[in-house]
């Protein structure tokens, strides 16, 4: 259990215990069921694929390759443009690779069952990019992080 999900369970069971006082509450059913929306979630060597019940994504060696919604087909990509989720922005707009180009790696690792990470170091920089997946509505988060000894980073 993550800590979002222990403050959720713990303020739904203060709130619920504080209003059923004089109620029997059997403590092996639970209070509440919620759908899970998670379908799919698989990690690779170097690849990722998530599905939801409203979203399918691929990710390989740290580049997002598929973003698709399930119920309209819609890809929410579009061409390759020139920069990806490897680059670095620095002031003046100007884009510098982290990929394994410049002596770099790119590892890709399960942490649970809804969450991974593609961790990546190179010359010009190191980040992790955290994936995980939103149980109750079936988003898709991408939370990038990076670093850089060159100061201007955006």
């Amino acid at each position: 259990m993550n800590r979002r999900m222990f403050f959720k369970s713990a303020g739904s069971a203060a709130v619920v215990t504080g209003i059923a006082r004089g109620a029997q509450i059997s403590p092996t059913e639970p209070i509440a069921t919620k759908e899970n929306h998670l379908l799919e979630f698989v990690v690779n060597d170097q690849s990722i694929f998530i599905e939801t019940s409203i979203l399918r994504l691929d990710i390989e060696k740290g580049e997002l390759t598929r973003l698709e919604n399930k119920k309209t087909g819609e890809s929410y990509l579009t061409e390759k443009g020139p920069a990806g989720a490897l680059y670095l922005l620095y002031e003046k707009d100007e884009l510098v690779s982290v990929n394994e180009e410049k002596f770099g790696t790119i590892t890709t690792k399960q942490l649970a069952d809804d969450r991974a990470q593609v961790i990546f170091h190179n010359w010009d920089g190191d980040g992790v990019v955290m994936i995980s997946v939103d149980h109750e509505s079936g988003d898709i988060l991408i939370e990038p992080s990076a670093y850089s000894s060159r100061p201007g980073v955006r």
